[in-house]
């Protein structure tokens, strides 16, 4: 059985790309899903409703729709292709701190048949907008297909297919950019990261180096020595200038002590002028949730 609702409310668009298809991506591989050796392209979006008008206008026909095939109550995986904005998701964050979640039933939907036209009504009459004309943020009215899904798959999760028919466009809203937190991306893997083989390390400014801590050097060069100095080569200093040394490391020869001369090297150094010592502890460079269909 199909039920058809009516688009009655607004809702706004708080992720996906309304009439944007693109490629559809396994949950489990993570790679597109291919059908005669070309992706399957999807377009799918998330509707944001408040919670009042969701229970009045969209709730009933869901449920009316589940139980034609689940008359006795829906089993607990089942999908009902929605999530309540005021709750946690798995990793236990609240929806609401997601802009346009809170207070919400955010409806998911989806359809790979066509990206659903997407309207105006301007000056008495309805226009298709392209796709440049709205975004993700906006406000949108919505006609909705609904299909319970009894898959003959045990393994697979029943559920209800929600198909777009078609939009209409009734606001723009504050932009929202669809991307990942960067505890998402990256809290796994900060731990396991590090520069290719070869790859220089940066310099940090003084101001944001620790009290204590070496400035690092491009691999290879010794600490205080610009890069391209040939090795051994002592390094010129201003003529009375005394060498400047970071904090935490040893400090100059006492002055009176014989210098350490690089080998071969003239021993006639200017009167006045301190002898650059070869730097030792030079930092070293590293070693290198899809649903079924709709």
């Amino acid at each position: 059985m199909v039920t058809e609702v009516k688009g009655t409310i607004v809702g706004r668009c708080v992720w996906g790309d309304v009439g944007k298809p693109k490629p559809k991506i396994d949950l489990d591989t993570k790679q597109p899903v291919l059908k005669d050796g070309q992706p399957v392209m999807q377009t799918a979006f998330g509707l944001a409703f408040d919670k009042a008008q969701f229970a009045e206008h969209i709730w009933p026909y869901m449920a009316s729709e589940a139980a034609t095939a689940f008359p006795n109550g829906t089993p607990p995986q089942f999908s009902w292709k929605y999530i309540d904005g005021d709750t946690t998701d798995k990793q236990g964050k609240p929806y609401s701190a997601r802009e346009g979640y809170g207070g919400c039933i955010v409806l998911t939907v989806k359809t790979e048949a066509f990206s659903p036209p997407v309207y105006a009504f301007e000056n008495g009459s309805y226009r298709q907008m392209q796709p440049h004309e709205f975004k993700t943020g906006d406000y949108f009215a919505i006609d909705l297909k609904l299909q319970v899904n009894v898959p003959t798959n045990r393994t697979h999760t029943p559920g209800l297919y929600v198909n777009p028919e078609g939009l209409l466009f009734f606001q723009a809203g504050p932009a929202i950019m669809n991307s990942a937190s960067p505890e998402d991306m990256f809290s796994g893997v900060r731990s396991q990261l590090a520069l290719p083989p070869g790859a220089p390390t940066m310099q940090l400014p003084a101001s944001n180096m620790p009290q204590g801590q070496p400035q690092m050097q491009p691999q290879g060069q010794p600490q205080g020595q610009p890069q391209g100095q040939p090795q051994g080569q002592p390094q010129m200093q201003p003529q009375g200038q005394p060498q400047m040394q970071p904090q935490g490391q040893p400090q100059m020869q006492p002055q009176g002590q014989p210098q350490m001369q690089p080998q071969g090297q003239p021993q006639g150094q200017p009167q006045g002028q301190p002898q650059m010592q070869p730097a030792h502890g030079f930092a070293q460079g590293p070693g290198s949730t899809q649903t079924p269909n709709g």
